[in-house]
């Protein structure tokens, strides 16, 4: 590679990279580069206030850097984060997360809502969800000694008065966390957040928005389907990055790509992996063919 990443300071790396960033922040961003610049400076501050992002390998915190970036969201404001993972070798790789309010963002942008809403519901909370042809909701929140998890919901209101409702119960939200890749230590940080996340992705999947013909919404479906710390038991397929494990810087191709697994898989084969590498070089080495500079 012509520019190899280190574990320097990741404010300065994301800036040296400059174009390929720009190149991914959506065109409607009315000024990229102040964009790109507070990116910059949220990345850094992640890794001064969690010492565990410092040891991850560094092309990872880029590569999750520019899933922000593609999709404009802010690690300050909530959006999404950065979560350190173990790897298969070992080492540790970071992960970049979706947050509920990043989801309601996107969905804001296409214009189609209202309002959209997201809980937990434990045991001392009033809830009620009746369902049918006009679905409602009350939910009150208990002050204090709320007790367990019993549910989570999330709600969206459309334009034109129509709402849409998903709640889903105690027994689902366990097994999606049984089943987290970060074993649960996600969830003891953040609990509830990570538990009105999962109704909230299942609640885009049942919406009226076609992401083949809505802009924003389709910049929803890539958003979920880049946060890799949510498996979903009930998907027929889930998307993934590949990261090469030597520390391969990723390419914009690379994190555009779509690619398919079968559900539950833990990640590419070495084969797959290899391929990826290969890539990042030939990407690398077409830029410099075009005199083009990071």
């Amino acid at each position: 590679m012509s520019q190899s990443i280190t574990k320097r300071s990741l404010e300065l790396s994301v800036m040296q990279r400059r174009e390929k960033f720009l190149a991914l922040i959506p065109d409607h961003v009315a000024d990229k580069d102040k964009f790109l610049k507070r990116l910059a400076v949220e990345v850094e501050l992640m890794c001064h206030r969690n010492k565990a992002l410092s040891s991850c390998n560094p092309a990872s915190l880029l590569l999750a850097a520019m899933e922000a970036a593609r999709h404009r969201l802010s690690f300050s404001h909530g959006d999404c984060s950065v979560i350190p993972f173990r790897g298969k070798g070992g080492g540790s790789n970071a992960v970049f997360v979706l947050g509920a309010p990043g989801i309601a963002k996107v969905l804001y942008r296409t214009g189609l809502f209202t309002r959209i809403e997201w809980e937990t519901v434990r045991e001392r909370d009033q809830f009620k969800a009746p369902q049918g042809s006009e679905p409602s909701l009350y939910f009150e929140k208990a002050l204090k000694n709320r007790g367990d998890v019993v549910c989570a919901y999330a709600l969206a209101e459309m334009k034109d008065g129509t709402k849409h409702i998903y709640v889903m119960d105690h027994d689902k939200l366990m097994q999606i966390r049984n089943i987290s890749p970060s074993g649960g230590a996600t969830y003891a940080e953040w609990e509830d957040e990570m538990y009105a996340k999962a109704p909230m992705k299942r609640l885009f999947k049942r919406l009226p928005i076609d992401p083949d013909i809505t802009e924003q919404a389709a910049a929803v479906s890539s958003a979920i389907d880049a946060d890799n710390s949510y498996r979903d038991p009930d998907a027929d397929i889930v998307d993934w990055a590949a990261l090469p494990d030597n520390g391969a810087e990723p390419s914009v191709a690379e994190v555009k790509k779509k690619s398919r697994r079968p559900a539950m898989n833990n990640g590419p084969t070495e084969e797959e992996m290899a391929a990826l590498s290969k890539l990042a070089d030939e990407a690398e080495d077409a830029t410099r063919g075009m005199g083009g500079r990071e």
